[in-house]
This record gives C-alpha cells, structure tokens and sequence, in this order.
C-alpha cells in the first residue's frame, strides 16, 4: 500500500485506542497517541492523571495547536514519506495541523463510533462513574469529536464488532480507496 497517515477520533471509552493499535500494528507503521503525549506531559509536570487534569492540560497545549501537533509527531519515529497511526484527534484545528505537517502523504480521518451502552460499560470498566463520563463529555475537548470530526470523517468504522473484524473492515476500505486513485 502507498504510504498514508491514518488519525483516528471518536468519543471516549470508543474503542479507538484499541482499534488504532491494531491498525498500526497489522499496516507494520509507527502509532503515536495525543493520549499517551498529554499522559507524559502531566507526569513532566508532577500532576495526576486524572481525566478532568488531562483535559486541562489538553486545553492548556491547544493554545499552540501547530506546535502541539508537532510535538506529538515528534515522539514517534515516524519520518516524512512513511505510514502513521495517530491516535486521539479531539479538534478540528489539530486535524488541519496534522495535514499540514504530514503533507504531502493521503491523510485518511477515521472516526469510531459505538454504541453509548458498550461505550458507558468501557468507562464504567475504567473506573468513571456515568455522572462523571456525562461531566467529561461536557469539556471543550469533546465537543469536536462529536459533531465536527464526525462529519470530516472519511471513514467510519464501528467498534461494536469484534476488533479484528473493525480492523479488517478498515484495511479493506483504506485498500479500495488505495486502489481508486
């Protein structure tokens, strides 16, 4: 397959994090996490990571989006003209960031959607409370992924299927699309 960048966005407790993995695991490319950078971060700074804290910081790291995006990309191996899983994408702004940067690689937005049920069991499996999910689903960092990103996906994938059936279902659209040009 050509070299692509593929970002994932969806709702917390989604499946993305889990899908991502496997995807860049199966297309033998580098993953990178905002996630896990936003996780890093609260450590450099001695804050727990809670999901309120990282929000904060989420929203703290904002104020430079382009920067940000860069730094992300940064912790990763990727190299210009190689194949990237990025996982995470919460803002229409970081996602403009992450094709100007990755340019001029096929950016493929992937957004997972779930079923509220199985995505309120994840949370609840994660140790969140439903008024706390309800609270975090509140925040500015989630209110992109819900509508905006959602609408700019160029595939959607659901995560109610077993994974690897979620996985296989990508990598066949991503190879028709592959195929298309």
């Amino acid at each position: 397959m050509t070299p692509i960048i593929i970002g994932f966005s969806g709702k917390r407790g989604s499946g993305k994090s889990t899908l991502s993995k496997l995807i860049a695991e199966k297309y033998n490319c580098p993953y990178v996490s905002f996630g896990d950078y936003v996780r890093a971060e609260a450590s450099c700074r001695n804050i727990i990571p809670s999901v309120s804290n990282l929000q904060i910081i989420g929203e703290g790291l904002m104020a430079q989006p382009y920067n940000f995006c860069n730094k992300v990309i940064a912790s990763s191996s990727w190299k210009h003209g190689e194949s990237l899983v990025i996982d995470g994408i919460r803002h229409e702004m970081v996602l403009d960031c992450l094709r100007k940067i990755t340019s001029p690689s096929k950016f493929i937005l992937v957004s997972i959607i779930s079923d509220e049920k199985e995505r309120a069991n994840r949370l609840t499996n994660r140790g969140e409370s439903s008024k706390e999910s309800k609270d975090f689903e509140k925040h500015s960092t989630e209110q992109d992924v819900k509508e905006r990103l959602l609408s700019l996906a160029d595939l959607i994938i659901s995560s109610n299927k077993p994974i690897n059936d979620a996985a296989k279902e990508l990598l066949d659209e991503i190879k028709l699309q592959d195929c298309a040009k």
